[in-house]
């Protein structure tokens, strides 16, 4: 079975000239570049070199929702053997400008470097045309990073944080540039707080036998929709894939069964159910990876490609309750990073701090 990878809802500010609710909409991408942001407002736009299979560099552009906030760059390569690799000092060029050596990233990332604050503001300022970014070795050796659809993917940025026709604007298509005062672009939202979950109860002798309980089962398959499918649950199916159960608290239980395969990615389908009749089950996704016992975490990574150079990742975490989304991103464009450029979150939250003894 053939299965693309899960569509990523992320929930974007939707701003169109006053401060709106965040609203579901996709990530956006054109040509080169791409964005994703997430539910606080931040936005990362990412762009690439050629899609030729020898360029291993990506620019990441990262800006926080609310009004003042600046642009910070930091460029990426990677997927080079030894002979390949850039070496020495890289330099950035726009448009023919020598903009200086890059720093080196202050978390140790080897293939990580950040662009200091001019250097993005001349980025900024010739992404809206034609530019030509080059990234140059300490040996002169030069790898060139696309400016197509950067135009598209900025201009998006702005208007998912709300600041088309502000000064901050970064694109001034549209709407005319000053328009609008800065004090218009709606404030960046705080991140959701999850609660933290009590310590999850022991397994009961009665809990085995839910593996192969038929009306468990039958129950499952009533919450799945028209558009939703899961092979374990089939009782037509040739090979149906028992239950398993780990109990949550007194009353719940977590049922999960394999619900897909594909050549380079499996999904199982995780449910919140009762532990007797009538079940009541609540899905909480069939694209699973894992679960993790000790944090009580619902996990996900998915493959764009089975090079796994792009991914699709996210987290549900059990607060009591229920199972709260916890994390969701991608890792970028499909251009040959193992693992990915980036993190590019769409869905961010922070656990509840532990309470003082």
């Amino acid at each position: 079975m053939m299965r693309s990878l899960p569509r990523t809802a992320a929930l974007l500010l939707v701003a169109t000239g006053t401060a709106q609710a965040f609203a579901p909409a996709p990530a956006f991408n054109h040509q080169d570049w791409e964005i994703a942001c997430d539910n606080t407002g931040t936005c990362r736009a990412a762009g690439y070199g050629p899609d030729d299979g020898a360029n291993g560099f990506s620019l990441l552009l990262e800006r926080k929702g609310g009004p003042g906030t600046e642009v910070d760059g930091r460029l990426r390569f990677g997927g080079f053997d030894d002979a390949q690799a850039p070496q020495g000092v890289l330099r950035l060029q726009v448009n023919g400008k020598d903009l200086g050596r890059l720093a080196d990233a202050a978390d140790d990332d080897d293939d990580v470097r950040v662009l200091r604050r001019e250097q993005v503001t001349a980025l900024l300022k010739a992404l809206p045309g034609r530019a030509t970014i080059v990234v140059r070795d300490g040996n002169g050796r030069t790898w060139p990073i696309s400016a197509a659809g950067a135009s598209a993917v900025l201009l998006r940025m702005d208007d998912v944080q709300g600041r088309l026709g502000t000064p901050g604007a970064l694109m001034r298509s549209g709407i005319r540039a000053g328009s609008r005062p800065e004090s218009a672009v709606p404030a960046a939202r705080p991140a959701p707080v999850i609660a933290r979950a009590p310590a999850l109860v022991a397994s009961r002798a009665p809990d085995a036998a839910l593996a192969n309980d038929g009306g468990l089962r039958a129950a499952l398959r009533a919450t799945l929709g028209a558009d939703q499918e899961c092979t374990g649950l089939q009782e037509d199916h040739g090979d149906v894939s028992p239950l398993e159960v780990q109990r949550l608290d007194t009353r719940h239980v977590l049922v999960a069964v394999s619900c897909w395969r594909g050549a380079y990615n499996e999904g199982i389908g995780f449910w919140v159910a009762s532990d007797s009749p009538p079940w009541q089950p609540a899905l909480v996704t069939l694209d699973a990876s894992d679960f993790d016992h000790g944090t009580a975490t619902v996990s996900a990574v998915q493959k764009g490609r089975g090079l796994g150079d792009c991914l699709w990742s996210a987290r549900w975490r059990w607060d009591g309750a229920q199972f709260q989304r916890a994390h969701e991103q991608t890792s970028g464009m499909c251009r040959g990073f193992a693992g990915g450029a980036w993190d590019m979150p769409t869905w961010i939250t922070i656990e509840a701090p532990e309470p003082a003894p």
